[in-house]
């Protein structure tokens, strides 16, 4: 009997899909003429004509039908083909690897359909899955002949497919360790030629019916596949054989890749506020840490933080009130603080534990001091008191009277003698008094201030007194008579104030050729620089390089000794540090608090550093490996906007100030440094992009409805040999808008970009000359964030609507909507090599505003409202793999826990029961012992599984007792439960029982239905009596009439 055979080939989806089957390589669909069936044979040679969706070709959507584009699930074209003079088809994939360099699998299912009675009825014939990863290598065709899955006969399908490299270099990857099972059976090379020929000339077809092997001009790329990304040409010559006649036979192919299926990430390290301001201080070996420490308050916690890593050593974590002040002993081991509840907490910082709190004064703390001996500390309130306390012992020595305002600062003195200590302290009063805390006097009242006096320091032999504070001046007093001996004017308010140390007091005595130098001090205060004074000139002896545009103040220095080092604490909450034998050149940061994250981007060639605006002037760059921190001056007002070039060298920033500044990385010192800047725009530039492909030009966008396009091309040759910044020359300017520009993306092949604005509309533009290409519109309210896709000609926009939406580059349709979010959708990115797309937005309580990711896609970058930097990494694999370990692994536990019980090894059995969490496995057990019963003396049936639970640990006990409290709520189950139950509570004390952490919830459970089982036993106890007792009577009654009858 002879039968006819037809064969359909189709996409899973299409560049608009966002599914799982988005991922087909395939683009097109099409049905083969009908075949005849001879000898239990059928034979597919048909060609069909396809189109890619998801590679570099720019014919998808050429002269094709478009009527399925409003739906993303239809392919872009269908095409079919009855020409049956060409061996196979062919189409065109996209193959990616791994992190090791090897193709990730790409899965073709072929399922086989046998249709009976002229299509009236269909029946599955079998299915056959192909990896084309496997054949990647071969540069020849490879045949090789299938078993039918699923099939209820035993069919085979035999297929030749060749693949041949149309990007990138074999030396790219690495083929699966599955590829070298392939058969390498070779067929004619006049067969291989016909196979590329007909793909070739299949890149841009007219009409459903045309011959795939006509020859036609093939048109210009549009778009370049990501390096990571291997497209290859697959063809498929189909034989069909069966051992059974069958009628109408077809094969719908469906090509999925499951690698692609979905991402996962985790957050593997963040950045949170480690300074919010207030009191800062920098300690040497930090509860017995080596190195140098900053601890530094966020709100009601303090962070001791390392002075090389920036890293957070220690947390201490407070209650719910703020911290107001602390002091560290000088030897580093302990710590006491002050809050707004009174309180004093004296806190051991090897493990942050409160070791002793007391109340200290009726108002809160606001200044503090430990004298050198890390015995006594002194604390001063707002309440106008001084009191000194022996923190070890935990009782206060000294109360001091006479200021008439806040206490504003303190500092000891330790003379030679035990005995002979000073302390010294300023006030709201505008005066300074010297306590002898021997006497319990005060020496001296220091009157000659105007304002409040933010500084006191005595010299290293108490002969003078150094104060200094808000009315610009810096104060010597001697101290032997009380008088004061110099006046040297600072012109500048000043908030800190202090004598440098011996040991670099001497340098740069030595340095500077400082004759007679009695001390040098520093200041600083409103002007946001330190300065150093010769107190016996009264000169300013150095001054700290401003950086350009810097408008912070400084709250605070800090003295590292052992470097020659000064650390400005300034008002933007971050640590400056700076070298003293270097002409206070900065040398180190740490960076307290970002602000609200507006903006990342990954930076320098090796992507190792951080860029964050962070809505101030400042650019900090962060390093990841080290956590230290560069910050980069220039900008005079917020900078909203960064951006890259594709080999991390450059990067750009907008700002509120209406420039654009470009920075340059110098691969010496690692840093970015000013190199151009682009200034033209009348209103904030909120969107920077570079080109693409080549540090080529620079696109701008504004609040003033403006685009500029920046010529940047010899910018990093010409900066090499530049004294000052570039400043650049815009090659052409437009209106884009008719509001405000949000973001801006350049295609991959630099020619064209686009734009996104409030007016609700994305626009692609000509980068050549700036003319409009098409308009995107769809969105209801602003569209915050454009990109294009790496791999497809598609344009992704996200909006104030709470939507993302796909857009074909071919004619500026919209493909594909998505929802989800619950507010304005701010940023989305592609991932998975253009197959996927991450987005963040504002659902939270906080907004995410920045979200960038690597070159590799291994890291990507999250940062918003909350000032916090979240780095993700993709844990897409190791999450399969340890899912598939788990599975593993509890499949050969299920099978072990099934020989056990068929060895009666119930020992083994009942632990690994537990283990794996069958509770209903163990019941069945129980239940068996107990009516097996090989012990009859035994609890359970049997005196190993008796010793079993005897000797659990609280761990297993307390999971055993939950299955019991479940087990002792259905009645069919209470013997059971209540038998083990017995022997629990017979054999285990209190105290054990005790240890298990939910005993009191469980022992509830059971003894609220334990009292439930034996009122029912009760209760049938009661009515088995009247049962006893009738049939007693029923025996007396037949027992009477009987001997009657007998007499």
């Amino acid at each position: 009997m002879l039968s006819s055979v037809c064969v359909r080939v189709y996409a899973a989806g299409s560049a608009g899909n966002t599914g799982a089957s988005s991922t087909a390589g395939i683009g097109a669909r099409g049905t083969t003429h009908r075949a005849t069936v001879r000898d239990h044979t059928v034979t597919w040679n048909a060609a069909l004509a396809t189109t890619s969706t998801s590679s570099t070709s720019n014919s998808t959507a050429t002269n094709n039908d478009n009527s399925h584009r409003d739906d993303p699930s239809t392919p872009l074209s269908l095409i079919t083909n009855t020409n049956t003079s060409h061996p196979a088809a062919a189409f065109e994939v996209v193959l990616t690897t791994d992190r090791d360099g090897v193709l990730s699998p790409c899965e073709l299912v072929l399922v086989i359909k046998q249709e009976l009675n002229a299509g009236r009825a269909v029946e599955n014939v079998g299915s056959v899955t192909i990896n084309l990863a496997d054949f990647a290598a071969h540069q020849i065709p490879v045949e090789r002949r299938y078993l039918l899955q699923e099939s209820k006969v035993n069919a085979t399908l035999k297929v030749t497919i060749a693949m041949k490299l149309t990007k990138g270099l074999m030396s790219d990857f690495k083929v699966p360790a599955s590829a070298s099972k392939i058969d390498k059976n070779v067929i004619s090379m006049e067969a291989i030629r016909e196979l590329f020929s007909a793909h070739d000339s299949n890149s841009n077809i007219e009409a459903k019916d045309a011959d795939p092997r006509s020859p036609s001009t093939p048109k210009d790329d549009k778009s370049s596949s990501v390096s990571s990304s291997i497209a290859l040409i697959g063809a498929q010559q189909v034989d069909l054989s069966f051992y059974d006649e069958s009628e109408d036979i077809r094969i719908n192919a469906i090509q999925t890749n499951s690698h692609f299926n979905h991402s996962s990430f985790k957050a593997v390290r963040s950045f949170a506020p480690i300074y919010t301001g207030g009191k800062t201080a920098l300690i040497n070996n930090a509860g017995g840490r080596p190195g140098s420490f900053v601890i530094a308050s966020v709100d009601k916690d303090l962070n001791v933080l390392g002075v090389e890593s920036g890293n957070v050593e220690l947390a201490i974590v407070g209650e719910a009130d703020e911290v107001t002040c602390f002091a560290v002993k000088p030897d580093g081991k302990h710590l006491v603080s002050a809050t707004r509840s009174l309180l004093l907490n004296y806190i051991d910082l090897e493990n942050g534990q409160v070791l002793r709190s007391w109340k200290a004064h009726e108002a809160p703390v606001l200044s503090m001091a430990f004298d050198k001996t890390s015995t006594l500390v002194a604390t001063g309130s707002a309440d106008s008191t001084i009191r000194v306390w022996d923190v070890d012992r935990g009782h206060a020595t000294h109360l001091f009277k006479g200021h008439h305002g806040v206490i504003s600062a303190l500092t000891f003195y330790n003379g030679k003698k035990g005995n002979d200590i000073l302390l010294a302290s300023a006030s709201d009063d505008c005066k300074v008094r010297v306590w002898d805390l021997s006497t319990k006097q005060c020496v001296w009242i220091l009157d000659s201030h105007v304002s409040v006096v933010r500084g006191v320091s005595f010299s290293p032999d108490a002969a003078y007194l150094l104060t200094g504070g808000r009315d610009k001046i810096l104060n010597v007093w001697d101290l032997e008579t009380g008088e004061l001996t110099k006046t040297i004017p600072t012109h500048e308010s000043m908030e800190s104030v202090g004598l440098i140390p011996e040991v670099s007091k001497r340098h740069l005595a030595k340095t500077l050729s400082i004759k007679n130098c009695s001390g040098i001090a520093y200041t600083a205060g409103e002007k946001g620089i330190i300065r150093l004074w010769d107190l016996e000139s009264g000169d300013c002896i150095m001054t700290q390089p401003s950086d350009q545009n810097a408008s912070h103040e400084i709250s605070d220095v800090l003295v590292v000794e052992d470097k020659h080092q000064l650390v400005a604490v300034t008002t933007d909450h971050n640590f400056l540090f700076y070298d003293m034998t270097s002409e206070l050149q900065r040398v180190h940061q740490i960076v307290g608090y970002n602000e609200e994250i507006v903006d990342v981007r990954f930076v320098s060639p090796d992507e190792s550093l951080l860029a964050v605006a962070s809505n101030s002037e400042q650019i900090k760059v962060m390093d990841l490996e080290s956590s230290n921190c560069d910050i980069l001056y220039g900008h005079s007002n917020v900078v909203v906007c960064l951006d890259r070039s594709k080999d991390g060298r450059l990067l750009a920033s907008g700002s509120k100030d209406n420039s654009s500044l470009i920075w340059g990385f110098n691969e010496e010192t690692r840093k970015f440094g000013l190199i151009g800047s682009c200034v033209g725009h009348t209103e904030a530039v909120g969107a920077v992009a570079f080109s693409s492909k080549a540090n080529t030009f620079l696109v701008t966008g504004s609040s003033d409805r403006t685009i500029k396009v920046w010529d940047i091309s010899k910018l990093e040759k010409q900066a090499k040999t530049a004294a000052e910044p570039i400043k650049l020359k815009s090659s052409y300017t437009f209106q884009a808008h008719e509001k405000d520009i949000n973001s801006i993306a350049v295609a991959p092949n630099d020619r064209i970009f686009a734009t996104g604005s409030q007016d609700k509309t994305a626009k692609v533009w000509s980068a050549v000359d700036g003319s409009l290409v098409g308009t995107c519109t769809g969105h209801k309210r602003g569209v915050w964030c454009v990109q294009f896709s790496t791999v497809d000609q598609v344009l992704v926009t996200s909006s104030g609507d709470k939507t993302i939406k796909l857009w074909s580059m071919s004619d500026y349709s919209c493909l594909k909507t998505l929802e989800g979010h619950l507010n304005s959708v701010l940023k989305v990115s592609f991932v998975s090599l253009g197959m996927q797309m991450v987005s963040s937005g504002s659902d939270g309580l906080d907004k995410v505003w920045a979200l960038a990711m690597k070159q590799d896609e291994s890291l990507v970058v999250s940062g918003g409202a909350d000032s916090k930097i979240t780095l993700w990494e993709d844990c897409t694999v190791a999450e399969q793999e340890e899912n598939d370990r788990v599975t593993n692994e509890k499949v050969t536990k299920e099978q072990d826990l099934l020989n056990f019980l068929k060895k009666k090894d119930y020992k083994n059995a009942i632990i690994l029961a537990l283990e794996l969490d069958k509770p209903m496995r163990l019941l069945t057990l129980f239940r068996q012992l107990n009516k097996t019963r090989l012990h009859s003396n035994s609890v359970t049936g049997l005196f190993t599984v008796d010793e079993v639970i005897k000797d659990m640990e609280a761990g297993q006990l307390e999971q055993l007792l939950g299955y019991i409290k479940d087990w002792n709520t259905h009645s069919k189950h209470a013997s059971i439960a209540q038998l083990l139950l017995n022997l629990i509570m017979s054999n285990k004390s209190s105290e054990q029982l005790l240890k298990t952490k939910k005993v009191k919830e469980l022992l509830d459970s059971l003894i609220v239905y334990s009292e439930r089982h034996y009122g029912h036993v009760d209760e049938m106890l009661r009515k088995s009596y009247l049962i006893s007792y009738t049939l007693d009577r029923m025996d007396d009654m037949l027992g009477g009439a009987g001997e009657l009858e007998l007499a």
